[in-house]
């Protein structure tokens, strides 16, 4: 929590950005702050806390950790065009993993799209398979949708909505964009 904000945050603020209760934050302050990884001062009549990041705790557990957590939807992303690049003409993250805005529950949604019937079959069998061993390791449900590009061009009709979020806030893994599914334009 204290890893990426730019000025000090008093215990009430960090409560309201972590969900924890203000007194179960305070015994994680004083605890983090025996350990030297927590840096506290006063600030009018509230104490004010942001991490230390000179603590050998910090730069060589909790920064490389902080770094790998990041890297996670990149790797998911890797993962997903591995497996199904040869499959689709379309592999495309949307929702919380697209926008950066995931928590611990998200789920990671994906539109994968085959050249036709017989090969939209293939992919969801292998969608299915994909899925389980995808859980396992990144902690994360899949949540496909699979289309053949037919159906992935009608999309601005059938399901307006989907279509409008795939088109503003996306991110394409292989293939074809949303905007290149689209039989009318």
């Amino acid at each position: 929590m204290l890893r990426g904000v730019s000025i000090p945050l008093n215990a009430s603020q960090i409560a309201v950005r972590t969900g924890l209760s203000r007194p179960a934050v305070s015994t994680v302050l004083e605890d983090l702050g025996a350990m030297g990884i927590v840096r506290s001062s006063s600030a009018g009549r509230a104490n004010v806390h942001s991490l230390e990041r000179a603590n050998i705790y910090v730069e060589r557990l909790l920064e490389p950790l902080f770094l790998a957590e990041e890297s996670i939807p990149e790797g998911m992303a890797e993962e997903l065009r591995r497996a199904f690049e040869a499959l689709t003409v379309s592999v495309v993250l949307f929702g919380s993993y697209a926008r950066g805005t995931q928590n611990a529950a998200s789920d990671v949604d994906v539109v994968l799209v085959a050249g036709d019937g017989p090969s939209k079959e293939a992919l969801e069998r292998e969608v299915d398979a994909f899925a389980l061993g995808f859980r396992a390791r990144f902690g994360a449900t899949l949540s496909p949708l699979v289309y053949e590009l037919r159906e992935a061009a009608t999309l601005h009709r059938t399901a307006p909505a989907l279509a409008k979020s795939l088109r503003r806030d996306s991110i394409v893994i292989s293939g074809l964009g949303p905007q290149d599914w689209d039989e009318d334009e």
